[in-house]
């Protein structure tokens, strides 16, 4: 029979991410830390390895205390399982343990055991994830506080039909809604003296990133596509923000989205517009205003999203890439956009108030 070495590694790599973004993507580490081997008269011994995964609570000095309170009882009992001490003062890669195979029944017990008395701990709205591993098999999992991921909602605006040109922005004139997972965007098309409009959002699959003409460039991203399947929200300055917006069955917690330029914003900050002007020199700017209103149309929270800011040297820093925008925002009910820059006239923002938006992040309260 091949013999095996085998040992536990206590890998404290955490990675910390208070929206895990898994676009916002979810952050683990896996350390599989195996080795195989052995020598005359051993007997079979199994390795495991630990990964860990860790969301940080509202509260992060609780969550902290809370972490390393569970962390030492489990460790503690896994050493003690097969004889041993655990030293917390050890730095990662001297953190093993040898067990053998025979001791594998005993092991477990102890931490199940250990696992039970504890799996109620306060984790002050945060989550810890320790999975057992043998190669690349999970064994056991322990896990202390709530799981977001069980209740979290990703809206790509997948599920909309889009017009021959790729995009979407209603039949005709009227008030026009998507709906995905409890969450309506509403756009609005309109006609004045003959030319119509729209104002709010559309949704569109296009992959071009350049912009010529403003139909059906104007649906363009500076991207060139998505960052999530294959479709994206257009958002436009609102002419109604109490109509064109993004509304929520229930309260939801927002934690972040995608943002980028449109390629119709982008052209008129790099190469100027009879609108705008020249292309955007030191101290212009261009950013969007991400607002999250309650119940009672109370404002929870507005996230500026920076599109384009020259530095002090005048040099470009115009986004032209998915930006993740976190907002972790709670009980929100709607959400609004709005537009600002230094390009004003006497009408207001000159600069196409523009941003195209993906992946929204939602966790069900």
């Amino acid at each position: 029979m091949t013999k095996k070495l085998f040992k536990w590694m206590m890998a404290f790599a955490i990675v910390a991410s208070p929206m895990m973004f898994t676009a916002c993507g979810d952050d683990e580490d896996n350390n599989n830390g195996s080795s195989s081997g052995g020598g005359q008269g051993q007997k079979e011994q199994i390795v495991y390895s630990f990964s860990h995964y860790l969301v940080t609570g509202a509260d992060s000095v609780g969550f902290k205390t809370a972490l390393a309170a569970v962390k030492t009882t489990m460790f503690t009992a896994m050493y003690s399982s097969v004889g041993q001490t655990y030293d917390p003062t050890k730095a990662s890669s001297d953190l093993a343990i040898i067990i053998d195979a025979a001791d594998e029944a005993k092991v477990l017990n102890i931490l199940d055991a250990t696992y039970a008395q504890i799996k109620d701990t306060d984790m002050k709205g945060g989550f810890y994830r320790l999975t057992m591993r043998e190669n690349e098999t999970t064994v056991k999992t322990f896990a202390f506080g709530k799981d977001p991921s069980e209740n979290r909602v990703n809206i790509g605006f997948e599920d909309q039909a889009l017009n021959a040109q790729n995009f979407w922005i209603g039949n005709s004139v009227g008030v026009y809604t998507y709906k995905e997972s409890g969450v309506t965007v509403t756009a609005t098309q309109g006609s004045s003296n003959g030319i119509t409009f729209w104002s709010g959002f559309a949704i569109s699959g296009r992959t071009e990133n350049t912009y010529e003409n403003l139909t059906p460039d104007q649906y363009n991203s500076v991207y060139g596509g998505t960052i999530y399947g294959n479709k994206f929200l257009v958002v436009q300055g609102s002419y109604n923000p109490d109509v064109e917006c993004i509304t929520f069955d229930k309260p939801m917690k927002v934690v972040g989205m995608h943002c980028a330029n449109a390629a119709y914003a982008y052209s008129s900050m790099t190469k100027g517009d009879s609108i705008a002007g020249e292309p955007f020199k030191k101290d212009d700017w261009f950013s969007a205003y991400i607002t999250c209103l309650g119940e009672r149309g109370d404002t929870i929270s507005v996230t500026e999203v920076e599109l384009a800011k020259k530095d002090v040297e005048g040099k470009d820093k115009i986004v032209d890439y998915w930006k993740t925008v976190r907002v972790n925002a709670e009980n929100v009910k709607k959400i609004t956009f709005s537009f600002d820059g230094s390009r004003k006239g006497e009408w207001g923002l000159n600069t196409p108030a523009y941003m195209c938006v993906d992946k929204i992040v939602l966790e069900r309260q």
